[in-house]
């Protein structure tokens, strides 16, 4: 296995202060949306009937699911890209912390590493977004 190489990828200092306002930003949101939202859902759906309820419920579940499908096709496309150029980060890539290259076999294993989490994030995001939503609205109504 190929050892780091001494070639440090210095990090882009923009790239970092957008991505942690960006994650700041999304925790924000997150919370303003389960504090105040929620109260006002809830109530919701008491208030409707269990077949509207639940369709309801299925398209929150799919919503919040959503975003991650992205999330893994990116991961297995920069894998991919990893374990094409046989280098770790990928040449042209910028990084939010100084980054040690790794090339060879070791990029090509992180890269391959990569593409199953991706493949693995899809697949369960994909089940949980179709087949939950499914399964709930099956135990929900079989109550009523």
């Amino acid at each position: 296995m190929s050892a780091p190489t001494s070639e440090i990828l210095r990090a882009d200092r923009r790239l970092r202060r957008r991505v942690v306002l960006a994650a700041i930003g999304l925790v924000a949101f997150a919370v303003l949306i389960l504090e105040l939202g929620m109260p006002w859902l809830l109530a919701e759906f008491e208030r409707q009937p269990p077949e509207v309820a639940v369709r309801a419920l299925k398209l929150l579940m799919l919503a919040a699911f959503a975003p991650f499908i992205p999330l893994g096709v990116y991961l297995f496309s920069f894998g991919r890209r990893t374990v094409q150029a046989g280098r770790f980060p990928p040449p042209g890539v910028p990084v939010i912390i100084d980054t040690r290259v790794t090339q060879g076999r070791a990029a090509r294993l992180r890269g391959g590493l990569l593409m199953l989490v991706g493949l693995v994030l899809t697949g369960l995001t994909l089940f949980a977004a179709l087949v939950m939503p499914a399964l709930v609205e099956r135990s929900l109504l079989a109550g009523t």
